[in-house]
């Protein structure tokens, strides 16, 4: 950039036609952030947060302060990831593009300064520019949380680590943005290059995620497999997860990141030495990239293209003849159109769009290999089971089970993912179970699938075995590796039932399922906080309240039959009632729970601990008559199967209203005939989701409990309430009553 030998002179002459870059770096790293906290910090009303958290609201007010400090001093939030990416652009782009204008780049070039040293200046001061600013706006912001009498709550060294792990992605975006302005010979391709390198790993993977959905019956996709690994995006997510995870140095994402900023530098510089500069002005400074480029982009395009049309044929991923043909056609048309863009960028002139056609048949077949490598899993990716030699621990997640959904609690009553949890308390080591387990279920699934034709919805009525629950399995292999599936498990058939129960029998299962084998419940309950506790003891209309001292002794006994768990003898019992506990606080954030959020823990007669106590304290349901609780039962059998049956004949989609009434049958019941059936009644909440396929209820028969005005359950529940027949319990007379 000058003719004088002294580096430090070369940098200031660089400095000095780049003022307007470290006008918006100091904006960027100084002003916005400093100004932002200040703000913060001066909007805390302590009056407020007296009358919103009483007694804790110095504890309130330190966590809030903290996490704009952590957001705006360090790296925990996304601010600092946005202008840092943001002055990465900005510095890579405003230093190299000099490259894209033939007089500039003549000029500088006739300069008595090395291409490389060059290189090196620009690329130093674009680094520089960044770290200075960000230091500056660090200790700005130090500066600010000390005046404010919060100097404690983040230290140096917090601040350091994070002023680490942000340099190493501002490297990594910075060099990606060098590598792109280096292949190209226009800022606009620039950018656009940089764009696509940005986001492909992530559209990739989008896409084959979207293509297992779509093709595979027993995909589960981790929601880390849609974070980049090849990329500084996905690289720092993965370290910032690190980070919060263990509070640690996340050494193997922080050596991921520099190898990735060291492989993209020398990338970077090999490109800038070998460059053309009699390219300068053109798209592309390597002809021979055209075409793998071309390929590379328009192959993803076409394959969305042809997704798209296959989920609007809504046909499962069957496919026809017919439907794969038109397919095909889409798919050409779809691969004429995006190479003829794509090389209408490249040569930046549409007349010459429809260049290279040969380029048109090559995408076409390639993206048709790809579809069909999904659809027919020519890889063996989906129905894959690891042989058991090779595998450390599973998970086994049966979805739903004794109706256990979504987050859990973790040993600090925070509430985590339902899949991490399992992946970080189950380690099942009956690894040869899962596994047959797992070719049982598939084999049963696939005959099932296959028998329904072109009607999937039909297989669970063909299956012999009495339908299919969802599990996910995780295996974790000797080789470091994680492999998920989700099975559909045949559960009535007798051999699963066998595995199911050495598999869900174990402590490993257990202790790794039930969030409250886990954590500390007393922590919880007896939290300093002002914790509210709402606990009772229901079969769904009818509950026990329970005090603090009650529900530990009840969580202390279920913990004490969980040790005896059986699944099989679980099979044949309705539950016996719900322990059914809440535990809030005014300070949601502070201890990161859901306000008000539920806990379930089901409760059955074969629990010894748990019933003997209950029976002690009188909370059992067995005292409770529905003849003293309601006037009548109105049962109605509205015989669907005669419906569908009769939809079928008929060939239409729905009964019609004149036609209807001829397949509802309704009756009411009194006095003793109530009585009568009292005994084979159940509340609706006792006949949960059975995920085991076990004693569940006749949903055919439907029945309304109507409650006697002015009494306590028509004061609670209104007019009435829902109540069941178990399966095969029916009472004949009903049967005979409601019979067509």
């Amino acid at each position: 950039m000058t003719s004088k030998s002294s580096s430090w002179v070369d940098l200031s002459e660089n400095n000095k036609r780049r003022l307007w870059q470290w006008c918006l770096a100091v904006l960027l790293l100084v002003v916005f952030p400093v100004l932002t906290f200040i703000i913060f910090i001066m909007s805390i009303d302590e009056a407020r947060y007296v009358m919103n958290y009483g007694a804790n609201a110095y504890n309130a007010i330190r966590r809030d302060v903290y996490n704009y400090a952590s957001g705006f001093i360090g790296a925990s939030g996304g601010v600092k990831a946005v202008i840092a990416t943001l002055g990465a652009a900005l510095f890579a782009f405003g230093g190299f593009s000099y490259l894209n204008d033939r007089i500039k780049l003549d000029f500088y070039e006739s300069m008595p300064l090395r291409k490389g040293s060059r290189f090196s200046v620009i690329w130093l001061n674009g680094f520089i520019m960044y770290a200075l600013t960000y230091v500056i706006g660090m200790l700005l912001c130090f500066a600010v949380l000390t005046v404010s009498g919060y100097g404690d709550l983040y230290t140096i060294g917090e601040a350091l680590r994070d002023f680490g792990n942000m340099t190493l992605y501002f490297l990594g975006v910075y060099h990606l943005f060098i590598f792109s302005m280096m292949i190209t010979g226009t800022s606009f391709a620039g950018l656009c290059a940089f764009t696509v390198l940005s986001g492909y790993e992530a559209v990739i993977r989008l896409l084959i995620a979207a293509y297992k959905g779509f093709f595979f019956r027993y995909n589960y996709t981790l929601e880390e497999f849609m974070v980049p690994v090849v990329s500084p995006y996905g690289l720092f997510i993965k370290l910032n997860t690190e980070l919060k995870k263990t509070n640690g140095i996340p050494t193997k994402y922080i050596f991921a990141l520099g190898a990735f900023d060291l492989i993209m530098l020398i990338a970077s510089y090999l490109v800038y030495m070998k460059r053309p500069r009699e390219k300068a002005g053109k798209t592309l400074v390597f002809k021979w990239m055209a075409v793998p480029l071309k390929l590379i982009m328009a192959v993803p395009a076409v394959l969305v293209v042809i997704l798209i049309t296959a989920q609007t044929m809504n046909d499962n991923g069957r496919l026809s003849i017919r439907n794969i043909m038109i397919i095909a056609v889409i798919a050409l048309v779809a691969s004429v159109i995006v190479c003829a863009l794509i090389q209408g960028v490249f040569e930046l002139d549409v007349r010459l769009a429809f260049k290279k056609k040969l380029q048109w048949l090559i995408c076409f077949v390639i993206a048709i290999l790809i579809f069909f490598g999904f659809k027919k899993d020519l890889m063996g990716i989906d129905r894959y089971v690891p042989n058991p030699s090779s595998v450390a621990s599973v998970v086994f997640a049966p979805e739903g089970y004794d109706g256990f959904w979504g987050n859990r609690i973790d040993a600090d009553i925070k509430y985590v993912d339902m899949i991490d949890f399992y992946r970080e308390n189950m380690y099942i080591t009956d690894v040869n179970s899962v596994c047959e387990l797992a070719k049982l279920s598939m084999e049963r699934y696939d005959a099932a699938w296959e028998i329904a034709g072109d009607d999937p919805d039909t297989f669970y009525k063909l299956d012999e075995s009495g339908g299919f629950s969802q599990a996910v399995v995780l295996y974790r292999m000797k080789n470091g590796m994680l492999v998920a599936r989700e099975l559909n498990v045949p559960v009535k058939d007798a051999r699963a039932a066998e595995l199911l129960d050495k598999i869900m029998s174990t402590d490993e299962f257990v202790k790794g399922y039930y969030s409250v084998e886990v954590y500390d419940a007393d922590k919880a309950v007896k939290n300093t906080l002002p914790i509210q506790l709402n606990a009772r003891f229901t079969d769904g209309v009818h509950e026990n309240r329970l005090g603090a001292d009650e529900l530990l002794e009840l969580i202390a006994m279920y913990k004490k039959d969980m040790e005896s768990f059986s699944y099989k003898a679980r099979i044949d019992e309705l539950p016996a009632g719900y322990i059914r506990y809440s535990i809030s606080t005014d300070d949601t954030g502070f201890l990161e729970l859901m306000s008000a959020q539920e806990e379930s823990l089901v409760i059955y007669p074969d629990m010894k601990n748990c019933m003997k106590y209950l029976n002690e304290a009188g909370y059992s349901f067995d005292g409770y008559s529905l003849a003293d609780e309601a006037d009548a039962v109105v049962i109605t059998n509205s015989h669907y199967d005669e419906q569908n049956a009769y939809m079928e004949e008929q060939g239409i989609d729905f009964v019609p209203d004149e036609v209807i009434e001829r397949f509802v049958k309704t009756r009411e019941y009194s006095g003793d005939e109530l009585k009568n059936l009292e005994a084979y009644l159940h509340p609706s909440d006792m006949g949960m989701y059975r995920w085991d396929g076990g004693m569940d209820f006749d949903y055919s028969y439907e029945v309304q409990v109507i409650y006697k005005h002015g009494g306590e359950q028509s004061r609670r529940y209104g007019e009435y309430n829902y109540y069941y027949f178990i399966e095969d319990e029916v009472p004949e007379n009903v049967v005979k009553d409601l019979a067509l």
